[in-house]
């Protein structure tokens, strides 16, 4: 497929960020592969605490995550395996223009904001902040549109995460929301894993 737009823009110096290339193809693996990586051996150990009576099993806080990791991490070889193997006999293909990369840039530096954004204020309100800048870069005008948006998505990334899940999130540093920044799920999380350690704990002492 790179190959065929490769051949099809020949005459044209510049394409679209978005077109496919394998030169495109092998940075999005190799990022892809590295945050894989990085997330199931830096991240979750550092950010996911998780109670030595749960460590290995489902109901480790750290399952899903590591499980997603390890997914991306699967996929993102194969891709990269593939994609090296394109590169090397697409031949010379068109590039990017500056502008489009700046575009990019720009939606990395919201992704960062949005990380560091849930750290200091905590999930919910963050990903409003970052939901609403997103739609209004991408060139959304209507205020009752992204009011409605910023609301709606958060709240239920909120729900799915402090009380479907029950994944601990980091501790905001400043609690906007209160209750609602994430901090429940702590607190629902700490009250099922005391409930599931009694009955363990009483069972080991017997």
């Amino acid at each position: 497929m790179s190959r065929d737009v490769s051949s099809a823009n020949s005459t044209n110096s510049h394409v679209d960020i978005d077109t496919p290339t394998a030169r495109g193809d092998v940075v999005a693996a190799a990022l892809c592969l590295g945050c894989g990586l990085a997330g199931y051996f830096l991240v979750i150990p550092d950010a996911v605490y998780v109670p030595k009576s749960f460590i290995g099993t489902a109901n480790s806080p750290a399952f899903l995550p590591k499980v997603i990791c390890i997914m991306l991490s699967a996929l993102s070889a194969t891709y990269l395996v593939k994609s090296i193997a394109q590169f090397r006999g697409a031949g010379d293909e068109p590039r990017s223009r500056m502008v489009d990369w700046c575009l990019a840039g720009a939606m990395a530096a919201i992704c960062a904001g949005y990380v560091a954004g849930i750290l200091v204020f905590g999930l919910t309100f963050a990903s409003a902040v970052c939901v609403a800048g997103t739609l209004y870069f991408f060139g959304e005008r209507r205020l009752a549109v992204i009011a409605t948006i910023a609301v709606i998505l958060p709240s239920f990334l909120w729900y799915f995460f402090a009380k479907i899940a029950i994944i601990l999130l980091p501790t905001p540093v400043l609690n906007i929301l209160g209750p609602f920044s994430a901090l429940d799920g702590f607190g629902d999380a700490a009250r099922v894993l005391v409930a599931q350690s009694l009955p363990m704990a009483a069972g080991w002492a017997a």
